[in-house]
């Protein structure tokens, strides 16, 4: 009578743990694919609540838009503050900016992708044509297409984007308006002030970007498809 086997052969058992491994590799895509759909969805609604606050803002100061960065000897004028630490080493408080009477939730101003925002509490960045530092300030009246007129955009550890850079901030240097906005994976081109260019933070799936427009709207831009006259008034 030929004897009962007590379990699987060695051969069995690799088929067993190739088969596991081949439905993980298949299953672990999806999950995070999914996952940073739910995270994209969440920046797009902190950029929509940020748009709201700066919205009342402008209905309680005479449509005028706060700068895109403050001053050491003139702080507080700035959407979000900015805390300079001896060691020069530069981080928001946005309890200390303009926007925050409007939106007080801190968690909103970064994004959930934004494996840096812990430390620099902050995952976007607003144009510098909208308003650079006070007293430079920009009337909504001054701009002349809300709807295609980017204010806060996800960026790489910047004070602001524009269409020059220089020693505060970033933009994309003068480039032609039909030139797209660089990804930091992208060649780029450098600067001596801030080193290379590094604007656009594509931490979404697919490289996109979140951007919240003057008007409020927000839109998703996939890699290399963000022009620069975007950024220009």
């Amino acid at each position: 009578m030929p004897t009962r086997r007590a379990g699987l052969t060695l051969i069995e058992l690799l088929i067993v743990i190739a088969i596991i491994a081949v439905l993980i590799a298949l299953v672990l895509p999806v999950l995070f694919l999914g996952r940073e759909k739910a995270r994209s969805k969440q920046c797009i609604s902190n950029l929509s609540q940020l748009g709201k606050g700066f919205l009342l803002y402008l209905q309680d100061w005479n449509e005028t838009f706060p700068t895109a960065g403050d001053l050491r000897a003139n702080p507080g004028t700035a959407w979000v503050a900015y805390n300079h630490d001896t060691a020069g080493r530069v981080y928001a408080e946005p309890e200390r900016g303009a926007i925050f009477p409007y939106v007080r939730t801190v968690e909103v101003y970064t994004c959930p992708s934004d494996l840096l925002a812990r430390s620099l509490r902050l995952s976007y960045q607003m144009n510098s044509t909208v308003g650079y530092i006070d007293p430079i300030a920009v009337h909504y009246s001054e701009i002349r297409a809300p709807a295609e007129l980017i204010l806060l955009l996800e960026t790489v550890n910047q004070y602001y984007i524009g269409p020059t850079i220089g020693a505060f901030g970033g933009g994309c240097i003068d480039l032609p308006p039909s030139t797209v906005l660089p990804c930091p994976s992208d060649p780029i081109p450098c600067n001596g002030d801030r080193g290379c260019l590094d604007v656009l933070s594509c931490r979404h799936a697919g490289s996109a970007t979140n951007a919240l427009f003057c008007d409020g709207h927000v839109r998703a831009f996939p890699k290399g498809m963000l022009p620069c006259r975007y950024i220009e008034k």
